[in-house]
């Protein structure tokens, strides 16, 4: 299908959306829904979420996909009726995209909004149209807050803002068509993630065979002692993590509202480290003062530290690299590795590997949220080859993976430009700079 421009567009006076077409209407949102405040008097309601990624969806779905545990309320006599096609919004989180419409009839927080779409309304256009950027940039615009995290939508201010209304006709065109789009997006996506896996678990076997039986394939071999682990080649040595480092220690742990800053000393957290590495975005108040940072010393960042993520997920292992020198941390182990004994990028692929998995697992402590702590990374076992088999071992690895991870980047590359692409399209046929309806195209 060629897409085009409606055949006429008219002038809003809206800012934000600034024409739609000729037959559009765009009206106050008090025009287009009523707020439905019926509390919850049936304790069989399922109880939903509201989420950025996927709109309304069952709580336990949510959960099921997270280390988030259930914070509802014992007594759900407050809670809000959302039945099927009404759109729920969360308040705090409207200017992030936290509104969808929903399949399913059940009940909601009491911090929640539940909108009713009047008469020729179908709440899935605005599902589409409230989770547009620059929608979402609007609803941000009418919340208020004295900062980001504060930030609220009531539903005075949501039905002030303005809305464009197409025909039934029309939007029910416009919802078939995004959920033909999205479909055929998804579906290439998954399939080019199931590459990406497959390549993961390639690199992942490529590590865990060098870190293990090191580079010899005719290595005489000896039992390690770790069912885990199995045989070793002979000359290595079984240690703990303890007797290979010279500091572990964990990153600050207290809250970080008031500690935060738009500038200064780089403050490294969970969310930077990733691929074995630390990625940090500048973007956001992601730094403490000098001040700061020298008071808590001992998690002042060196090159070559290892840092593993302390709660939430196994595995996630990073190392500091030139960049990141002299940062500070938070809520991370730092493991510092006694250049007699090893070398860094060593211990990072070693915990980073299978066995490094399964070694972090078994001394985790929560089922549903992970924790680790010093006291138990301390006495962890590591096969430890001497220092240069070590520097060998990380050469062939970083060579023998290198095209992995560059095909790996490629793909994630190429799907990141098609959610792009999904996600201008959906605003361009939401707002009518493309007509899919066929009559109206230029």
């Amino acid at each position: 299908m060629e897409l085009k421009p409606y055949l006429e567009y008219k002038d809003t006076g809206v800012d934000w959306l600034p024409i739609i077409p000729k037959e559009w209407k765009i009206l106050p949102n008090r025009s287009i829904f009523t707020e439905r405040i019926k509390k919850n008097n049936n304790s069989s309601e399922e109880l939903l979420s509201v989420t950025i990624k996927e709109g309304v969806i069952p709580q336990k779905d949510f959960l099921s996909n997270s280390s988030k545990k259930d914070s509802s309320n014992e007594d759900k006599s407050n809670y809000k009726l959302v039945k099927e096609g009404d759109l729920a919004y969360n308040k705090m989180r409207m200017w992030q995209g936290a509104i969808g419409a929903s399949k399913y009839q059940g009940i909601v927080s009491p911090a929640y909004i539940v909108l009713k779409p009047r008469n020729g309304i179908n709440s899935w256009y605005y599902h589409f149209l409230f989770r547009t950027p620059m929608y979402t940039k609007e609803s941000r615009r009418f919340s208020y807050g004295i900062c980001d995290d504060q930030l609220s939508l009531r539903y005075y201010d949501f039905k002030l803002m303005t809305s464009p209304i197409p025909s039934p006709n029309e939007q029910k065109f416009i919802i078939d068509f995004i959920n033909t789009k999205t479909n055929q997006i998804s579906k290439y996506i998954e399939l080019k993630q199931s590459l990406i896996n497959l390549l993961e678990e390639q690199k992942k076997a490529i590590i865990n065979q060098a870190i293990t039986r090191g580079l010899g394939h005719n290595a005489k071999l000896k039992p390690s002692g770790l069912k885990w682990l199995g045989n070793i080649p002979r000359h290595w040595n079984l240690v703990k993590i303890a007797h290979l480092t010279t500091k572990i220690t964990n990153g600050y742990v207290g809250p970080t509202r008031d500690i935060m800053r738009e500038y200064g000393v780089p403050y490294i957290q969970g969310i930077h480290i990733k691929n074995n590495s630390i990625v940090f975005t500048p973007n956001g108040p992601y730094y403490v003062s000098k001040q700061w940072s020298n008071e808590h010393s001992k998690s002042i960042l060196k090159k070559d530290d290892v840092l593993v993520v302390q709660t939430g997920s196994i595995g996630e292992v990073g190392i500091v690299s030139e960049e990141s020198d002299g940062a500070n941390c938070h809520a991370l182990i730092i493991l510092r590795m006694n250049p007699k004994l090893g070398i860094g990028k060593y211990l990072l692929y070693t915990l980073s590997s299978r066995f490094g998995y399964d070694s972090l697992f078994f001394i985790k402590t929560g089922d549903i949220l992970f924790h680790l702590n010093c006291t138990k990374i301390r006495n962890v076992f590591l096969p430890n080859p001497p220092v240069n088999e070590q520097k060998e071992i990380v050469e062939y690895i970083e060579k023998t993976i290198k095209p992995i991870k560059n095909t790996i980047k490629q793909i994630q590359y190429i799907n990141n430009i098609c959610l792009e692409y999904q996600t201008k399209l959906i605003s361009d046929v939401v707002t009518g700079k493309i007509c899919v309806g066929g009559k109206n195209a230029n």
